[in-house]
């Protein structure tokens, strides 16, 4: 998509249904390292969340009506990190859980005209903030792309 177009964004309802599926279905991951995936929300020294990095939007638009999407989130992961080994063992939680997502994008069902495309890693895990207590977020981007038809 040409980066000059202005981007336009899926329905308020449809954005949420998306979110709602895919919060659901990565808390389907069977290594999850804390029982609960929230949606844009953590404990205060540890959890483990989706969170959008912008609303879903259209990537394509065919004449019949139907069009591509594409829905950015991340996954945090909030640990008491107290050296290398610790902070190394969150990222790679993350990377595997973001490998399974990739590898399972065909187990995720958002609703009725909506196909999954695939579901990729847009980045490896990463340390993306520390606080006080040596707690710190880890975070990997991931890409949804789907299409309504």
């Amino acid at each position: 998509m040409d980066e000059k177009k202005p981007k336009t964004l899926v329905s308020a309802e449809e954005n949420a249904d998306v979110s709602r599926a895919v919060r659901q279905w990565l808390n389907t991951y069977p290594e999850k390292p804390i029982s609960k995936l929230d949606f844009e929300w953590l404990g205060e020294k540890s959890g483990l969340c989706i969170s959008t990095i912008q609303a879903a939007y259209k990537t394509k638009q065919f004449i019949d009506g139907s069009y591509q999407a594409q829905y950015q989130f991340k996954i945090i992961y909030r640990v008491p990190a107290k050296n290398a080994d610790e902070r190394m063992s969150a990222d790679e939680v993350l990377d595997a859980y973001g490998a399974w997502a990739e590898a399972n994008a065909d187990s995720l069902t958002i609703d009725d005209g909506i196909r999954v495309r695939k579901v990729k890693r847009d980045t490896a895990a990463a340390l993306f903030a520390r606080y006080e207590g040596d707690v710190e977020d880890h975070q990997i981007l991931l890409t949804l792309i789907y299409e309504v038809i």
